[in-house]
């Protein structure tokens, strides 16, 4: 139930104490909190709408109407993952505005260890529950297409960082794809632990920068 973007619980039973009234954005974090927290320690099979509106102490009703389906609900979890890689680079871009191809050794270098930070720091956040969240979103078709819209507002991203540092001025796809799938991989490590955050960063900005045709001091 939604009054003037308060939400409550309408299967709190009559007498009990009433809980925080809370809006209807902050009963969509509580529960997406929540779901971390299942994927975290219990797997991507444990997370149903049932499991996170239990966690949550709201009623299922509740559930489905902020979600509509377990497929809902992860694709929300992926697009928060996306959105804070995006936010991050969208800053960076702002701040650091390259002017035409060939902007300079330095930039190129600033831009690659940007890209790698942002990148592993994000992947750590998430922790093991992000790879969970995109084999199931995978697994169905409707969904896998909508996570590759997702991912390509980050694509269109990553171009616009170090597009203008490549030789021509303009991002290969097959460079493109070397780049993300370098990324993946080195963020794999550090979830996993078997190499360090730092490490992670500053193997990734090795390679990024070696793509651009440039070293790393």
């Amino acid at each position: 139930m939604e009054t003037s973007g308060v939400e409550t619980d309408p299967g709190r039973e009559m007498g009990a104490p009433e809980r925080k009234r809370l809006s209807r954005a902050e009963r969509g974090e509580q529960m997406l909190h929540h779901a971390r927290e299942i994927l975290r320690h219990q797997g991507s099979d444990a997370l149903t709408l049932a499991r996170v509106a239990e966690t949550a102490g709201v009623t299922k009703p509740i559930a489905y109407d902020h979600f509509g389906t377990r497929g809902g609900l992860l694709l929300r979890l992926y697009e928060q993952y996306e959105e804070e890689q995006c936010s991050v680079l969208e800053r960076f871009i702002a701040q650091h505005q390259p002017h035409g191809a060939g902007a300079g050794h330095e930039a190129a270098r600033l831009a690659a260890g940007q890209l790698a930070q942002s990148y592993i720091s994000c992947a750590l956040t998430q922790g093991r529950e992000l790879p969970g969240v995109a084999a199931a979103l995978d697994g169905d078709p409707n969904l896998r297409e909508r996570r590759r819209e997702i991912d390509a507002r980050y694509t269109e991203l990553v171009v616009a960082l170090l597009g203008p540092h490549t030789p021509s001025g303009a991002m290969d796809p097959s460079l493109l794809e070397g780049i993300l799938g370098a990324a993946r991989a080195v963020s794999d490590g550090a979830v996993s632990g078997r190499v360090s955050e730092a490490e992670a960063t500053a193997a990734l900005t090795t390679l990024v920068a070696g793509s651009l045709g440039v070293g790393v001091r």
